[in-house]
């Protein structure tokens, strides 16, 4: 019985670790979606162009993308995040 919660508990610890890791990446990521979506407002593209360009579905190209209103919750959410 001993073995078996070592073997758990090892499991535990492993998936752990990948669980950390995959939230690690989705950060990085989420922070390179905002600094492009920032970018593309530099470059003077508007928040509907920049949500049509985000696909919600990628197996459905042309079907529901972001809506323009939570692009502008991303760029709020940046403005207000201190450097």
């Amino acid at each position: 019985m001993l073995d078996d919660k070592k073997s758990a508990l090892d499991d535990v610890e492993e998936a752990a670790e990948d669980f950390r890791e995959s939230q690690a990446a989705t950060a990085r990521a989420r922070e390179r979606f905002v600094d492009r979506i920032q970018d593309a407002r530099s470059a003077r593209a508007t928040q509907q162009e920049i949500a049509d360009r985000c696909v919600i579905d990628p197996d459905d190209p042309n079907g529901e993308h972001l809506s323009r209103q939570r692009v502008a919750q991303f760029i709020d959410e940046r403005r207000k995040k201190p450097k």
